[in-house]
């Protein structure tokens, strides 16, 4: 019985999700269509049913297929804008503020990733003038083996001095570049990765009609990497349970937090080293860390300072159930202040709540940099 309920709530979750007419998040409000060529715009609707687009002078309509995919070609449109697209079927969106120019497909690794605010003269770009007709779409991360029909919540960004910190530095001078010689407006699609390698850009068909790499992907089976990535999970949960005597099962966020919570029976490890390098080998995600540390009545004289060296990669730090900072850089050094406030005699607690993307995790780095101090002392951790 239980099954079939629930068999039945996914059948009417699908139902509800293709009910309306719906269009991938890169088409958004702002965004920059390329001019001189067909405009392709599609998305998703009920099965069979008639999908409308206008824009500008033009009308198209598609019907569904069978599994609510529609699809339209718009004509090829000179530069210039703003426009507006109206898409309908059993309901109506409405895409405002639209240009037509030229669209930059921004990728690679850090170089191109690397954000605006991080750029030296960060500061003088946003006391220039604002760039209206410079667009940019950030793509945000996922992992997928499989072609997929959407992306990650995202949407067009207008490039003004509350934005432009989040664009691409590299994209950015780019277009301002492009801009400036043409008087065309700029989209810049940032789809970009630090450290990745190429072959994990490459579609499968890619491979497939490579004499090189024919063989190798054909060894390779065609499964969802959600599917993948449970079982490897899976696996390396019951491993690391087996090993360690850990029980994830049973975790509670808000009872860990507390100062009683009673940690006595949880493995312990050594801090800063690599997890993998004691014992956790293969161990990726999120590991809650605890330390209790005693505080005399002179430690509350001020405000104290935490110091955790380098984490990787991404940490919430809280101090007796308080969250007093977070980073998300394997590189960066964590100084916290925690406020005299949160002091108290005798025991206290600080919490890191760590989230490890890949391959080495943990904090690391010099010993004598992971430490409390007080305005009396300096406590080594």
């Amino acid at each position: 019985m239980k099954q079939k309920i629930i068999i039945l709530l996914l059948f009417f979750a699908v139902k509800l999700f293709t009910a309306t007419v719906s269009v991938p998040h890169f088409f958004s409000h702002n965004m920059v269509l390329q001019r001189d060529a067909k405009i392709p715009v599609w998305g998703f609707a009920e099965p069979n049913e008639k999908v409308t687009v206008t824009f500008k002078n033009q009308l198209k309509t598609a019907v569904t297929d069978a599994s609510g995919n529609w699809k339209v070609i718009l004509n090829e449109e000179k530069f210039g804008g703003p426009f507006e697209m109206k898409i309908s079927g059993s309901n109506e969106i409405v895409l405002k503020n639209i240009l037509i120019g030229d669209v930059w497909l921004c990728s690679g690794q850090s170089n191109m990733e690397w954000n605006l605010a991080r750029v030296d003269g960060f500061q003088d770009e946003l006391i220039q003038q604002n760039f209206p007709l410079i667009r940019h779409l950030k793509v945000e991360k996922a992992i997928n083996t499989l072609p997929q029909k959407n992306i990650a919540p995202t949407e067009w960004k207008i490039a003004n001095a509350s934005t432009i910190g989040n664009f691409s530095g590299v994209a950015y001078f780019f277009a301002k570049k492009m801009y400036r010689e043409t008087k065309i407006p700029i989209g810049l699609i940032n789809s970009s990765w630090g450290g990745t390698n190429v072959e994990t850009w490459i579609p499968r068909n890619g491979f497939e009609n490579s004499v090189d790499f024919r063989d190798m992907i054909s060894k390779m089976p065609k499964i969802s990497l959600d599917s993948l990535t449970e079982f490897s999970t899976a696996s390396k949960i019951a491993g690391l349970q087996k090993k360690h005597q850990i029980n994830t099962l049973d975790f509670n966020e808000t009872f860990y937090l507390k100062n009683d919570f009673d940690d006595t029976k949880l493995p312990e490890i050594y801090q800063p080293k690599r997890w993998e390098d004691q014992g956790f080998e293969g161990l990726d995600g999120i590991v809650w860390l605890r330390k209790k540390v005693i505080l005399t009545q002179e430690d509350l004289g001020g405000n104290a300072t935490l110091f955790l060296s380098q984490i990787d990669d991404e940490d919430i730090t809280y101090f007796n159930g308080i969250q007093i900072g977070t980073k998300n850089s394997y590189n960066a050094e964590r100084v916290y202040s925690i406020p005299q406030n949160l002091l108290k005699v005798g025991e206290n607690i600080i919490v890191a709540k760590i989230t490890d993307n890949g391959s080495g995790g943990g904090i690391w780095g010099e010993p004598e940099k992971l430490k409390l101090v007080t305005s009396k002392s300096s406590i080594s951790l």
